[in-house]
């Protein structure tokens, strides 16, 4: 298992905390109260560095793109130097990642109050930006846990369901447990895997979350709004399509260097080769999800990876 720190920049800071993300262990030395979860005892013994040589700091990089910061879109800024990646966004705090090559680090510059502000803005996209050196990229959609243990996730633009659907699904299909709501953690280092046990933007408390380390990941689903008299479909979408959507609902990824966003694009496409893609057309009626779970049921076990 990897390991990640994250400072505050306070040299006094009293004691550690530790949270298992995705299986990485991370340690901070200031609570994080969003990951409250994911809290673990203290490691017994050195669970390693990471010695990954993904590019993720690029000299004289910089960019600007938009986020979900705080309640709201804001721009953040990034500008790297030959050590460390600076992260800015608009009244907040900022953040660095520093990559070396047996350690990765994110230092935050902490308000002498800091507040959940904070931790679910920059330190949330500085995290995203550094899962790639622990072969994971993290993508936008819903996922669950099917039947035989199987992963399949649900991805597309935001505001389309996705949350709805996997935590519907997870609450009223027996054999589905809920992996993530909003963000997905895949690699494909050894298969291609889920990474369940990872903070979520809207999970639902009361729906019960897989508690697996990994899942095979079998199949994704652009989910397609249609009109409430249309039928529950699903259709097999191109490679090319599914390249694209892969890509584009990376998380952060606008922010990645071009020597990084490379990577991304090789193994986007390792993935889209062994992952099936499939496009769900679900209804605009909440009271049509039962129907849209009992095809998808149908769907999972008329394939072969169940």
């Amino acid at each position: 298992m990897q390991s990640l720190q994250i400072r505050s920049g306070v040299s006094s800071a009293p004691q550690s905390y530790f949270y298992r993300l995705a299986h990485i262990v991370v340690e901070s030395d200031f609570r994080i109260e969003q990951w409250a979860a994911y809290a673990m005892v203290p490691p017994t013994q050195d669970v390693g560095t990471t010695t990954s040589k993904m590019p993720l700091i690029s000299a004289g990089f910089a960019k600007t793109t938009n986020a979900w910061i705080n309640g709201k879109w804001r721009d953040v800024s990034r500008n790297d130097t030959a050590d460390y990646a600076t992260l800015r966004a608009a009244n907040l705090a900022s953040c660095q990642i520093a990559s070396a090559k047996s350690s990765i680090k994110i230092e935050v510059d902490l308000p002498p109050q800091h507040s959940t502000a904070l931790e679910d803005s920059l330190l949330g996209v500085a995290l995203m930006l550094v899962l790639p050196a622990f072969a994971r990229w993290p993508v936008h959609g819903g996922t669950l846990e099917t039947i035989g243990g199987q992963g399949v996730g649900f991805v597309g633009v935001s505001g389309v369901g996705k949350s709805t659907l996997t935590t519907t699904l997870a609450s009223r299909l027996t054999e589905v447990a809920l992996v993530g709501d909003d963000v997905a953690i895949i690699s494909n280092a050894e298969g291609v895997l889920l990474w369940p046990q990872f903070p979520q933007l809207k999970l639902a408390a009361e729906v019960g979350r897989s508690e697996r380390v990994k899942i095979p990941l079998r199949a994704l689903y652009m989910l397609v709004p249609v009109e409430q008299t249309e039928s529950v479909s699903i259709t097999s979408v191109s490679k090319q399509a599914a390249l694209m959507h892969l890509v584009r609902h990376t998380i952060a990824a606008k922010l990645y260097p071009p020597a990084l966003l490379q990577v991304h694009l090789a193994n986007m496409q390792a993935i889209n080769e062994v992952v099936a893609f499939y496009q769900l057309n679900v209804p605009r009626d909440l009271a049509r999800l039962t129907e849209v779970g009992e095809m998808l049921k149908r769907h999972w076990q008329a394939k072969a990876w169940i």
